[in-house]
């Protein structure tokens, strides 16, 4: 049961993402419940937490090119604190270099990676108009 509403629920923000690329933020703001329901109601989702992320994730890709085949370009504008937020995080991967666990310290930061690459750095980039 689960697993079908999980579908359902991708698929109708998969047709969304065709005609409002920024709908992608709804699906944003509720994944993390979402995969919890999801992970409770079903074994399927309970032994393969990760799904969930990479379904999000590739909505997310596929409105940032939904945005690009519309020849709007998502880095105009780049906000400055986007700039700084890249500039922050390159230097948390670089102080892994002097962690006391530095093992530990590269492997949570390769862990978050995915994550912050897709909810800070790609999914900002696909709201264009002050209306998204």
């Amino acid at each position: 049961m689960a697993f079908v509403v999980v579908l359902l629920v991708f698929t109708a923000f998969a047709v969304t993402i065709l005609a409002r690329p920024n709908a992608i933020i709804g699906l944003a703001f509720g994944v993390y419940c979402f995969e919890q329901w999801a992970q409770s109601n079903s074994a399927f989702f309970g032994s393969n937490a990760s799904f969930i992320n990479l379904g999000f994730g590739v909505l997310t890709l596929v409105a940032l090119l939904i945005v690009v085949m519309r020849g709007q370009n998502p880095l105009n504008p780049l906000t400055s604190s986007y700039c700084w937020f890249i500039a922050l995080y390159l230097f948390a991967g670089i102080s892994c270099l002097w962690a006391l666990d530095r093992q530990l310290s590269f492997f949570l930061f390769r862990f978050h990676l995915p994550y912050m690459v897709t909810f800070v750095m790609l999914l900002p980039l696909v709201i264009q108009k002050e209306n998204d």
